[in-house]
């Protein structure tokens, strides 16, 4: 395999042995044309290069606008995200608000029913300890008495149990 290696002043050499052999004999004419063409051809290899680095600075700078670009896509995709989450938060607290404003009606109402159960309380009529009339017999009408409201409660008529209550009562204090 032959190894060429093209000199500085233009001249094309063949490397043999590690020695340089001239392809041409060089003249001293064919040495300056030579030069000149080889000046001619590093003017316009430095223009290439200038051309070469103006390009390479566009393509940086493309490289950057895209980089760039692509940053404020991301945070746009971010910021999207953020404001569905944040809408969902505020959707969430204001379905909360509703059942608690729900929740208070709720309590009014139940609120109105204790007072209501308590006005009723306070008209009954204030009834004595039966162990002051029925004294030994305490414990068997305190039982006639309790069965008869659980009757009631049951939803049993209180104008059918009452008299069966009164008449056990009655025979107990004789």
């Amino acid at each position: 395999m032959q190894r060429l290696r093209l000199k500085a002043d233009g001249r094309i050499v063949e490397i043999r042995d590690g020695r340089e052999f001239p392809l041409v004999p060089v003249t001293p004419v064919d040495r300056d044309a030579s030069a000149s063409e080889v000046r001619q051809l590093r003017l316009r290899n430095r223009l290439t290069q200038e051309q070469t680095s103006g390009a390479t600075q566009i393509l940086g700078v493309a490289q950057r606008i895209s980089d760039v670009s692509r940053q404020v896509s991301t945070a746009a995709q971010e910021q999207a995200q953020g404001s569905k989450e944040i809408l969902k938060a505020v959707t969430s607290m204001n379905s909360m608000t509703q059942q608690v404003a729900d929740a208070t009606v709720e309590q009014k109402k139940g609120g109105d029913m204790v007072v209501k159960a308590m006005e009723t309380i306070a008209n009954v009529a204030r009834v004595t300890r039966p162990g002051k009339y029925l004294k030994t017999h305490y414990n068997e009408g305190s039982k006639a008495i309790y069965q008869g409201v659980s009757q009631i409660l049951n939803g049993t008529p209180a104008k059918n149990v009452l008299p069966s209550i009164e008449s056990k009562l009655k025979r107990l204090l004789r």
